[in-house]
């Protein structure tokens, strides 16, 4: 593992590329709390429950039935997502995601044709933002 000097916030220490001066520099953990949007993503979550409440009609007398019983309703909101086919678009996320890491870190990787435009956008986005990945951090 390799050792980073670092300033008293705990940001890396580390040349700039452009100037060769050491500045500390935004950790990754920082940046990905940043542009990470919850709002979307559980807004995402809640219009796919209602999708599968939708198509299951059966869900909704479960949910009467249920009354306040946690479990229960537990269980009808996992059918409804799976109904909705929600842990399918998290799967492929997931596994993008993993593509992605596996890509930044100098792999050569091997994307599904109807997943390469995916990938390529995500490398495009990351080249005109400027930002570099670092493959041995």
């Amino acid at each position: 593992m390799v050792d980073i000097n670092r300033d008293q916030y705990g940001r890396p220490l580390v040349p700039d590329p452009a100037t060769g001066n050491i500045r500390a520099w935004t950790r990754v953990t920082t940046l990905a709390a940043t542009i990470s949007d919850r709002h979307a993503l559980e807004r995402w979550a809640q219009r796919n429950l209602i999708k599968g409440i939708a198509a299951r009609e059966e869900l909704v007398l479960r949910a009467a039935a249920a009354g306040d019983d946690r479990a229960a309703l537990d269980s009808i909101v996992d059918a409804a997502l799976e109904a909705a086919k929600t842990s399918s678009a998290a799967d492929i996320g997931t596994a993008l995601h993993r593509l992605t890491e596996r890509h930044d870190a100098g792999e050569d990787i091997q994307v599904p044709a109807a997943y390469q435009d995916d990938i390529k956008s995500y490398i495009h986005v990351l080249a005109e933002s400027g930002v570099k990945v670092v493959p041995e951090w």
